[in-house]
């Protein structure tokens, strides 16, 4: 569960899967910042407020956020930004120079959040206030979900004139798709990145959720 690169949309969701199988249950029963500048300070009395001593229920995501809801309705936010990496270990193992967050669970484990570039984040709101958490208001649709079909996507991107790429890349459009998959879709769709937005079909649109 960790990356040396800015992870893509879909290693975070990878990452979300793997916390599934192991955190929702737990506890976290203090944490520890032994860092607090990262991209964003870290608040670490929100944390000892809304995070110590609460119950994991579930881990969602938006975007390249993992969103790890808590049974006392609060919820942790974690941005792996360039480096980061959260990591389930033994309170055995040594702590290293980069572990910048750590949660302290039961059971002798501990969730780290390690990240050697400091660009990631970790922050804490109550639940109730995740819609409205300012860096998710002006996000656009998850090119993961289900309810992002061809002609949702059809319908928006009808009066661009942008070229295809720069719009698929517009996390106001569609959330967590870098230069690489962008690239990757487009060409395995057989359309041209330059190629201007509003011109695509809904069978274009097709093509390139699928890939």
């Amino acid at each position: 569960m960790q990356g040396e690169s800015m992870p893509e949309l879909p290693e975070v969701e990878t990452i979300r899967r793997g916390l599934s199988k192991h955190l929702p249950g737990r506890t976290i029963q203090r944490v520890t910042v032994r860092e607090a500048r990262l991209r964003r300070p870290v608040n670490t009395h929100k944390l000892d407020e809304l995070v110590a001593g609460a119950r994991v229920a579930r881990i969602r995501r938006r975007a390249k956020y993992l969103l790890i809801e808590l049974q006392s309705e609060a919820t942790l936010i974690v941005h792996l930004g360039m480096s980061g990496s959260l990591l389930l270990l033994t309170e055995a193992r040594p702590v290293e120079k980069h572990d910048h967050v750590i949660f302290h669970l039961d059971h002798g484990w501990e969730l780290r959040f390690r990240d050697p570039r400091r660009f990631g984040l970790v922050d804490a709101v109550r639940t109730r206030e995740v819609r409205t958490y300012p860096r998710f208001v002006h996000l656009g649709l998850e090119p993961l979900s289900a309810r992002t079909k061809p002609d949702v996507l059809f319908d928006k991107a009808q009066r661009s004139t942008r070229p295809i790429k720069n719009l698929l890349m517009d996390g106001t459009f569609l959330v967590g798709v870098g230069n690489i998959y962008a690239n990757e879709a487009l060409f395995h769709a057989g359309i041209h990145p330059a190629r201007p937005a509003g011109s695509l079909t809904a069978s274009d649109w097709q093509r390139l959720l699928e890939q």
